[in-house]
């Protein structure tokens, strides 16, 4: 697939108008990923995985909202509350399932976003979701809830000005996407 490297982060932050019809257009686009006919346990788990995603864009909660963009379309969004000083709490972070990196793209805009003395993020997870925020530096507490503290995580490095996962710290840029508006992933 081709790519190339984004000088600015696709990452920007929306009001809570933009973010819910960010979220209606996210949630159009991913219907067509359903496989109608799914016979197989990955085929029913991937369904499985867009039905979540749709549903948590429903039920996106925050004071503070976020969006990854690829040519004006969401493949990641991000609601998070940070009424609850000194750490944020990630209330919604769904990602296209078509589209890899977006949510470690969120969480790393999220974490450079607020002071130092906010960098513990906190969030209520699927089960299956675990592997993904523990790859993150996200340590389980009780139940289905993680936290990450960037400055005690071996995931997480200051790098030029600002807090990188240390698997991007070599990046020279943000990100890379899809080249061409047409190269948009078709659904499977």
């Amino acid at each position: 697939m081709p790519y190339v490297w984004l000088p600015a982060s696709p990452v920007r932050q929306v009001d809570g108008k933009e973010f819910s019809r960010l979220c209606s257009v996210f949630k159009h686009e991913t219907v067509g990923w359903v496989l109608p006919h799914a016979s197989s346990e990955e085929q029913r788990q991937w369904n499985e995985r867009i039905s979540m995603a749709n549903v948590l864009s429903e039920l996106a909660f925050g004071t503070d909202f976020f969006a990854c963009l690829l040519h004006s379309r969401p493949v990641g969004l991000a609601a998070v509350d940070r009424s609850d000083q000194p750490g944020v709490h990630i209330g919604t972070l769904i990602a296209h399932p078509g589209q890899q990196g977006a949510g470690s793209i969120l969480v790393e805009h999220i974490v450079n976003c607020w002071p130092p003395g906010s960098l513990q993020l906190e969030l209520v997870t699927l089960l299956e979701s675990r592997p993904f925020y523990q790859r993150l530096g996200f340590e389980p507490m009780a139940r289905n809830k993680m936290r990450l503290d960037v400055t005690k995580s071996p995931r997480w490095v200051r790098s030029g000005g600002r807090w990188r996962l240390t698997a991007y710290r070599h990046l020279p840029n943000h990100a890379a996407f899809i080249e061409k508006d047409e190269d948009w992933p078709t659904s499977p």
